[in-house]
């Protein structure tokens, strides 16, 4: 993390947390500002990883949908159909 800093946030804490915080720093040996930034990356990078499952997870649900489809031997009609009859009932595809 070397980028130029610009911009100072001050926060407030219990007590508790920042014992938390300050024993981090001391436990990577470094400062609790970058135990902060490190906290907001590694936060950053959770919610991409979180992004990247459920994509995964739709795409998933489309691929057994489609070949449960294909050895049903559904007619389009039918697929559009069961779409229809799942979105009702909340199912996401």
């Amino acid at each position: 993390m070397d980028k130029p800093f610009a911009k100072c946030i001050t926060a407030r804490f219990t007590i508790k947390d920042y014992m938390t915080l300050q024993h981090m720093a001391e436990d990577e040996g470094c400062s609790i500002a970058e135990v902060l930034r490190s906290l907001l990356h590694n936060y950053k990078r959770h919610t991409s990883l979180t992004q990247l499952l459920l994509r995964m997870e739709q795409r998933q649900k489309s691929d057994y949908f489609n070949t449960l489809c294909a050895v049903l031997n559904l007619s389009d009609e039918e697929i559009k159909k069961t779409k229809e009859t799942l979105k009702l009932k909340g199912v996401k595809l």
